[in-house]
């Protein structure tokens, strides 16, 4: 059996040698794959949308935010709503999606810049009043012009297409009906360096 005097050497002997690797080991530069001067910082803020649907000119309201590396490639998630009614025999229509974004941004430092992005959603359509919805899958590329205010906020204004799948389920419409050009204004907070 073990006693007090050689389990507290044995703990004393561990606690020197994890200290003399420890320094050892500082003195070699740590190598990643992202390069050794990763920077990491955050986004987030409202967008808002203006497109059309059914015919039908629709404003949708909506944010995103995520994780910011080097300032210059982004991945995120988002959620939009449409927020006026979207007129449909014989009610209204609700749309709303939302899921993850990844993008890049070129030359984030300059005043004016350009943020190209690609946004890949799940979300549903629902005839109002009733339980007839539609379960939808959307993927939509963006190209948007960015100006920095501050180091903490910025303002894009962009244009994407929106290719929706899964509209089966609500007479008369199709994917074409949701499926189209938007505009976007956009306002991001963070830590931009």
């Amino acid at each position: 059996m073990m006693t007090r005097k050689k389990l507290a050497c044995l703990s004393a002997l561990l606690i020197i040698s994890m200290a003399v690797f420890a320094q050892e080991k500082d003195e070699e530069p740590l190598e990643t794959i992202l390069g050794e001067e990763l920077s990491i910082s955050g986004f987030g803020g409202p967008w808002m949308s203006f497109t059309s649907i059914n015919g039908k000119f629709t404003h949708m309201m909506g944010g995103g935010g995520g994780v910011l590396l080097n300032q210059s490639l982004y991945l995120g998630g988002y959620g939009y709503g449409n927020t006026n009614p979207i007129t449909y025999d014989p009610g209204e229509l609700e749309f709303g999606y939302g899921g993850l974004m990844a993008g890049y941004i070129h030359e984030s430092r300059r005043a004016l810049h350009p943020n190209l992005g690609l946004m890949v959603g799940w979300g549903d359509i629902r005839l109002m009043e009733t339980d007839l919805k539609d379960n939808i899958f959307v993927l939509q590329p963006m190209a948007e012009v960015e100006v920095n205010f501050t180091r903490f906020m910025k303002v894009g204004l962009g244009v994407g297409y929106r290719y929706v799948t899964g509209v089966d389920l609500l007479p008369g419409l199709t994917n074409k009906n949701f499926s189209g050009l938007n505009g976007r204004l956009s306002f991001y907070f963070g830590w931009f360096d």
